[in-house]
């Protein structure tokens, strides 16, 4: 539900709603009162006033902390006024008291008399561990530091919290960042826990949200104490008590088998406020901030009394304890230009209600209550929404686990608008009482690749979990560098650079052993991770090091012989070294896939001359697996000749000669009997061979010692489980087992579809199951539909693309099927779309050159990224594509997909409408049977008569209640994204001249 209003609340028999209550923060006219405990009725529908009494009644379970419900009594209805009888001064309103509808929760010491009350909770909440009498000798050795508290309605106990001041503070330093928390020290320095730790918890679940009444008394408990901590195990599900807390991020190193939230005993016991500040007391923060050398904050804009900008002070008592910076410059439209928004919000209902948070600082001891603030500045605002910008300088550390990740849209029409800001966070008014719940699960993911980053990119933008425990292991890290010359590695298209950076995982190491008993990872260095769910989704390796010399760490270390990496430093020290000795060493190349054409072409931008290169390729022709069209090698090629490099066919590697740790030769035998062998000095070797891939040796080993099922590459179901249930992979590494229904004629299926579709994928599986659902699909593979892409940047500056439909393996097959189209792209490229027999496009190559020496230009790359939206669509829906061309109309595609009418083509909504126009009407609706059979009937009769004009003749066919009907659809999207979509003109709509 999207409307002012917080709280939904239905109930539901037999399928009927028949209740219906929403309140909201703020009152209805700013004028009216307000009050921090109090919220406002905005409507009601119930059958009966005991209905009503039992909607009032879940509102106030639902938000803990609202004392009241207030309405304008002019417009209650009679029939509710039973329940609304305290009148409020100074105006016409009255409201309804939390007593009235709850019995009040009392907190008290326990007694020993309330084990049989307790243990039926514990046992209903799935904890069968307690011993017998268990809880009664706890209650009874209370002492100075263990305390137990109860909370009793009407006498009996419903909710229970044990309290120890006597925890393991060296173990909690050792595995949290308490840094924030001055390690749970006291101010005189003393070595004991400054705080008392919660160890048994339980509470009924109807009453959850209440178990913030616990902490007030906790704190009074143990007055010498400023903290409550709480430990939660990491499989354990959300409890109610962290929604309440603040999660404390673990060490890297960390080995503890819980997760630590933390309260300190200001944010329950003091009063928060939010104020505005006069002159001084802004010129008084800027001292102070610039003390701190804060660099980000203009300040003579905000000094304005009409500036964009405003500040707001963040109070506990008389102690200023934060400051909030917020401002409304970008208009909501913008954000929604280029984020997805409209899966969260409706738009148009918060245009111009919408706050931006430039900053946000609180004092740790008030991290826990951030949302309490949060809630509060959208009421003093009048706001309905808050959004989060981040970029290198801003981040909102303490905010953004109460905020919503928003995903970036694919746009391809309109250029990005906020420059410099990575990642959109989002909280809506309708979201602000609703806490998300904490996923504390150890969550491993090995393999720093598309698939990775798709996995860690779903589930940070879950809507209502917060996952507190992704790790990420990629001996490369993430990869971050401008494609373009110099590059030694392929694009994928999966990520633009911008994307990138919303992403912030940057663990680099190797796996070397795994013990799934112990559900541990040890690390190259000796550092062992724990985890409850491990995602192997590693890239296959280059293997012919380990092939020439053995796995790594057997045998020392021969330097000059690399796979293509995105670590430089030793391959740009071989090439300087090459080049002061010129035509005397050489660099080898080896292989013909598509990065052992980046490479040669990324050793001749680093300055090496061509005849200093050379090129090893067993195979006569890499047409099919690599270029799939044999002009395209055969123009490499001989701009490879010109520059000078030598290219060798038909041989491969036998062996190397080492010179003190260093590769001095190169050894080719012919891969037929008769010929000779061939040796090449060489000091580098650039290895690129397809038929070399394999596992990271150091995790092959690791997953040979823990006895995963591997047959070339790890075996998993079609949950993407391997033959253990916590242990997952999927992509070049994976493949399924004999058991699913599969029928990929390859054991590498995942290799040839979209990587980031494979961890989207992967992630929606992974999440499923940590929330406890059924399996889905059965034994049935999975079907993929995302184009597979790959390009890069050959010999002679020439940046090359190519995409097409996910397919096991390439056929040349398919290109003789269906039509080629090719036309130019700008002065200097070409563009390639095949369409398939059935009029869809199945390929699409563009070659470009590149316009300057460095990189792909951001308008480059935009129309790579164009033409691989293309993949799947209609030619039709292309403006007639294949009509245009034969008229000759058509002379350069990358100008006619840039044409005004194209906006609607390339808009990121574009496939949802053709969806939506599929499944506006009823297949089985008999209108549409009679009228499929008079299409099928035009059809069989044009193809016997000729089908010129078959497309007019069907369009006769239609009746016009289905024409307006889709209509009505092209302009209801057209309405909605109005915004990109300018150049449509619809009814009610200002020209944008």
């Amino acid at each position: 539900m999207e409307s002012p209003s917080t709280i939904c609340s239905k109930r539901r028999y037999s399928g009927q709603t028949i209740g219906f209550i929403s309140v909201s923060d703020q009152p209805p006219q700013k004028q009216l009162y307000q009050d921090n405990g109090a919220v406002w009725l905005h409507s009601i529908a119930a059958s009966s006033v005991e209905l009503a009494s039992h909607l009032l009644k879940e509102t106030f379970s639902l938000l803990p902390q609202s004392n009241s419900i207030i309405i304008d009594a002019s417009v209650c209805p009679d029939w509710l006024t039973t329940l609304f009888t305290v009148p409020l001064e100074g105006g016409n309103l009255i409201l309804c008291t939390r007593a009235r509808c709850v019995n009040g929760i009392r907190i008290r010491r326990a007694r020993v008399e309330d084990h049989d009350d307790l243990i039926p909770i514990f046992q209903n909440n799935g904890d069968t561990l307690l011993q017998d009498y268990f809880l009664a000798k706890l209650i009874a050795e209370q002492d100075e530091h263990n305390k137990t508290l109860v909370a009793e309605i009407d006498g009996r106990a419903i909710g229970m919290m044990s309290l120890s001041t006597q925890a393991d503070i060296e173990q909690l330093r050792s595995s949290f960042l308490l840094e924030d928390y001055a390690d749970l020290l006291s101010l005189n320095g003393n070595e004991e826990l400054n705080g008392a730790a919660i160890n048994l918890f339980c509470i009924q679940p109807q009453l959850a949200s209440q178990a913030y009444e616990f902490f007030q008394y906790a704190f009074e408990e143990f007055p010498n104490r400023d903290y409550i901590l709480f430990t939660t195990l990491h499989q354990t599900g959300s409890n109610p008590l962290s929604s309440f807390m603040q999660f404390v991020p673990s060490s890297m190193d960390s080995n503890a088998p819980f997760a630590l939230y933390i309260m300190h005993h200001n944010s329950i016991q003091k009063t928060l406020s939010i104020v505005s500040p006069d002159f001084e007391q802004k010129k008084k923060l800027k001292e102070t901030l610039e003390e701190g050398e804060d660099t980000t904050t203009d300040w003579d804009a905000l000094m304005q009394e009409d500036s964009v900008e405003k500040m707001y002070l963040l109070r506990a008592g008389d102690e200023d304890i934060g400051y909030v910076l917020t401002s409304s410059e970008i208009p909501i439209d913008q954000l929604r230009s280029n984020y997805k928004l409209d899966e969260l919000i409706d738009h148009d209902h918060h245009h111009g209600r919408h706050l931006i948070l430039k900053r946000f600082e609180i004092h740790p001891h008030y991290s826990s209550v951030k949302r309490k603030i949060l809630r509060e500045l959208l009421k003093i605002t009048g706001t309905t929404c808050i959004f989060a910008l981040c970029n290198d300088q801003l981040s909102f550390p303490w905010v953004y686990s109460e905020m919503i990740s928003v995903q970036r849209r694919k746009q391809y029409i309109v250029p990005y608008l906020l420059d410099g800001y990575h990642s959109l966070s989002i909280l809506p008014i309708g979201e602000i009482c609703f806490p998300r719940s904490y996923h504390n699960g150890r969550i491993i993911i090995v393999g720093g690749g598309d698939i990775g980053l798709s996995v860690i990119e779903q589930l940070s933008h879950i809507r209502d979990i917060q996952f507190t425990g992704i790790t990420l292991i990629s001996p490369e890290g993430i990869v971050r560098e401008k494609r373009g010359r110099g590059s030694f590695q392929c694009d994928s298209y999966c990520y633009a650079p911008h994307e990138l950076d919303q992403i912030r995982l940057e663990d680099k190491s190797h796996v070397v052993r795994i013990d799934r008993t112990r559900k541990e990872v040890t690390l190259l260095d000796g550092t062992i991770l724990s985890y409850d769910e491990l995602l192997l989704v590693p890239g296959m390796q280059e293997q012919t090091y380990t092939k020439l010399f053995g796995p790594p760490g057997q045998n020392p270390t021969v330097h000059g012989v690399y796979a293509p990496s995105y670590r430089y430093n030793e391959v740009d020290a071989c090439i300087d070294t090459i080049a002061r000795f010129e035509e005397d060493w050489k660099a080898v190349v080896l292989g013909g896939t598509l990065e052992s054409y980046a490479c040669i072409e990324a050793l001749l931008t680093r300055g090496l001359k061509g005849n200093q290169i050379v090129h090893v390729n067993h195979s006569t022709s890499s047409s099919e697996n690599v270029f799939h069209r044999d002009h395209i090698y055969e123009a490499v090629r001989s701009r490879m000749s010109e520059e000078g490099v030598e290219t060798i066919i038909e041989m491969k590697i036998k062996s190397v000669e080492v010179i003190e740790g260093t590769i001095s030769t190169v050894i080719l035998e012919p891969i037929t009997e008769g010929g000779r062998e061939a040796r090449i000095d060489c000091q580098l070797l650039l290895c690129c061979d397809h038929e070399s891939l394999g596992v990271d040796d150091y995790l092959f080993q690791a997953i040979m010692e823990s006895c995963l099922v591997y047959d070339g590459r790890l075996v998993v179901d079609s949950e993407f489980r391997t033959n253990d249930p916590c242990i997952y992979s999927i992509g070049k590494a994976a493949k399924y087992g004999h058991s699913t229904h599969n029928n990929n004629p390859t054991d590498a299926p995942f290799a040839h579809y979209n990587s980031r579709e494979l961890g989207v994928r992967l992630a929606n599986t992974l999440l499923r199951h940590v929330q406890g659902f059924e399996e889905v699909g059965g034994n049935t593979t999975v079907k993929f539909k995302e184009s597979k892409s790959r390009g890069c940047v050959l010999p002679g500056g020439i940046h090359y693309m190519h995409c097409s439909r996910p397919r096991i393996g390439h056929s040349l097959s398919l290109l003789e099927k269906g039509r080629d189209l090719e036309s130019n792209c700008g002065d200097h490229g070409k563009i390639w779309i095949h369409v398939d027999v059935y009029g869809y496009v199945d390929t699409v190559t563009h070659l470009d050159r590149l316009v300057n020496d460095s990189t792909v230009s951001e308008g480059l790359y935009r129309t790579s990224l164009k033409l691989i939206s293309l993949i799947g669509v209609h030619e039709k829906n292309m403006n007639q594509l294949i009509q245009r061309y034969d008229e000759g109309s058509i002379k350069d595609f990358s100008a006619y997909f840039d044409e005004k009418w194209a906006l609607a083509l390339f808009h990121d909504g574009f496939n949802q409408l053709h969806s939506d126009l599929k499944s506006t009407f009823d297949e089985n609706q008999p209108e549409l049977l009679e009228l499929k059979k008079l299409i099928a009937e035009t059809v069989d009769q044009k193809l016997v008569e000729g089908v010129q004009d078959l497309s007019e003749q069907l369009s006769k066919s239609i009746p016009n209640w289905i024409k307006l009907a889709l209509q009505a659809k092209l302009i209801e999207h057209i309405k909605k994204n109005q915004q990109e979509l300018n150049t449509y003109m619809i009814e009610g709509k200002p020209l944008d001249v």
